[in-house]
């Protein structure tokens, strides 16, 4: 039997579906048992069971996992923890998280770290939370060497970001409030090609392109697009071909198109089979 949790703790935790106490915390929650389950264990710092969820073998033995390695466990009521989801329906288990303590210092040098050349994914003041959550996934996916949200950019660590990002989140190494100009000096140190994903009259179309390493693709803002000091750095401007009537794609899948693209140019070995 798991002890309750208690008020304060309640409390306490509630208090992380705000931005302020999450960034006062430097803990976020994560629900669900899937997502829960790529979260490295030394990042969890409690974890809410319902009692139904218990009575599923999955959730008793990822319980029993948590106890094993010291991290506390509470069991809560089906209400208690409808306060807590972000969903409809919450599937039974949440937690807090500690964020993982990556500063702009320490992500420069997990890119020393690197056996390939960098390629990463700069993302300019996007804003809904399942655009960016779904982009840091197909970054993922493409093997991409890390995520830098500048200034303005949605929060990382919110529920639906989470979500969107099905455990990717825990996979690459993701920075948040990046200036400009700690944007430029990362590209002069690391001779840093930009490709911005951008409409302008020096675009030239996607599959007319050349990727080279190392490299940056800049995607911007859903209504803005990409500002003038961040658009200033591109190297190249990208227009995606329309062959029907829409004007224009949906931030994440412009990512998505321009990602793989890069990804076809620039490797050359097959990918992982899972």
């Amino acid at each position: 039997m798991l002890p309750t949790i208690s008020k304060a703790l309640l409390k306490k935790t509630l208090s992380l579906k705000q931005k302020k106490f999450r960034e006062i915390y430097h803990t976020f929650l994560v629900e669900g048992i899937r997502t829960l389950e790529m979260v490295p264990t030394s990042q969890i710092k409690n974890c809410f069971f319902t009692k139904p969820a218990l009575q599923n073998e999955r959730y008793s033995n990822f319980a029993q996992k948590l106890t094993a390695n010291s991290i506390p466990c509470y069991s809560l009521e089906d209400e208690q923890i409808k306060k807590l989801a972000d969903t409809a329906t919450p599937a039974g288990v949440i937690a807090t998280i500690q964020k993982p303590p990556i500063s702009w210092e320490n992500f420069c040098h997990s890119l020393e770290q690197t056996k390939q050349p960098p390629k990463l994914l700069i993302l300019d003041a996007i804003q809904d939370p399942g655009n960016v959550g779904t982009i840091i996934r197909t970054a993922d996916a493409a093997g991409f060497s890390g995520i830098i949200a500048l200034t303005g950019t949605a929060d990382i660590f919110t529920e639906k970001t989470i979500r969107a990002t099905m455990g990717s989140l825990f996979h690459l190494p993701i920075v948040e409030k990046v200036t400009v100009k700690q944007l430029t000096s990362l590209k002069e140190q690391y001779s840093l090609c930009f490709y911005a994903g951008v409409l302008s009259k020096q675009s030239i179309s996607l599959y007319q392109s050349k990727f080279n390493l190392p490299l940056g693709i800049i995607l911007g803002n859903e209504g803005n697009g990409i500002s003038p000091a961040v658009l200033s750095l591109a190297d190249t401007h990208l227009e995606i071909p329309m062959y029907g009537q829409a004007e224009s794609l949906n931030v994440a899948s412009a990512a998505a198109i321009i990602i793989y693209e890069a990804v076809r140019q620039t490797t050359s070995s097959a990918p992982n089979k899972h």
